[in-house]
């Protein structure tokens, strides 16, 4: 939909209620009832007149990626999204970052990394990962699960 800054964010440390807003404006509430049950109001006109119609063209890259998964343990008041943000800030290198799998404080994260104009080496890949191991300890105080 092209909507820039949304942003969910737990209402308590362990809520399971989520307010949605686009940049400071409330838009709504998810709440998650039970495993199989999830509640949610969102205000469809403030969410449309955030839209943008306006689109991008991304060709194809030419070089392939390069995919990995990392895991790191972090305390359960580390929001996966500032973990999220933190690993796909650390290099330019980085494509994508998707959250694979949370059990307990071990989060794992898919991470693509790509070069727009070459393919990479491992070498490179080598010093971007010890980039993002370095910034997610020193921002978040979560360590590599080995």
């Amino acid at each position: 939909m092209g909507i820039a800054n949304l942003q969910f964010k737990a209402l308590d440390q362990g809520s399971r209620e989520i307010t949605v807003k686009i940049g400071k404006e409330h838009i709504g509430d998810i709440e998650i009832l039970d495993d199989n049950l999830i509640d949610f109001e969102i205000d469809f006109t403030a969410l449309v007149h955030h839209t943008s119609l306006r689109k991008t063209f991304m060709p194809i890259p030419k070089y392939p990626p390069i995919i990995e998964d990392i895991s790191f343990i972090a305390n359960e008041d580390v929001a996966t999204a500032e973990l999220l943000k933190t690993i796909s800030e650390a290099d330019k290198l980085i494509a994508e970052v998707i959250l694979l799998d949370r059990y307990k404080d071990a989060r794992t994260f898919h991470i693509l990394y790509q070069h727009p104009e070459k393919n990479l080496s491992t070498e490179d890949v080598q010093d971007v990962r010890k980039h993002i191991i370095k910034s997610v300890q020193e921002k978040h105080n979560a360590r590599l699960k080995t």
